[in-house]
């Protein structure tokens, strides 16, 4: 019954019930940052843990000017994505994470002190076990890609 009414009416307000039921996620950029075969890791202020460096994609934008964006931001280097790694979603949070592979192309690491308490390479054998939890796998999988 339900179904006949949705049929007739205005496609336009389909397309509003569907937009309201349909399951609704945030996107994430993240970046294996890398010199001299360290990775770059941020200590963000808002967080306990260290993390990778990058944030959520804003409307209308790609995913290679939002990864700029936040590099840029965050600890002021100029950035190209060099290859998508991974896609992956997190089991306990509607969040789509794009894992990509970066390279520095200019700026200078100089961190903004109102987000980030710290920004640091690391070896990939000496990465600290305080490294946040949702991405824990994926550092051990930058391993495997590097």
């Amino acid at each position: 019954m339900l179904y006949r009414i949705y049929k007739i009416l205005p496609v336009k307000i389909r397309w509003l019930i569907s937009y309201f039921y349909a399951p609704k996620f945030l996107i994430g950029v993240i970046a294996f940052i890398h010199k001299d075969g360290q990775l770059l890791l941020l200590k963000n202020k808002y967080q306990y843990d260290w993390s990778l460096p990058g944030g959520f994609i804003k409307k209308g934008e790609d995913i290679h000017s939002a990864i700029k964006r936040e590099i840029k931001e965050e600890v002021g280097l100029i950035v190209v994505v060099k290859r998508v790694l991974d896609i992956k979603n997190s089991a306990k949070k509607s969040i789509l994470d794009i894992i990509l592979d970066c390279e520095i192309v200019g700026g200078s690491l100089k961190i903004d002190e109102k987000e980030v308490e710290q920004a640091k390479f690391y070896n990939p054998d000496s990465i600290p076990d305080l490294i946040s939890y949702e991405q824990e796998d994926y550092v051990k999988q930058y391993k495997k890609f590097s």
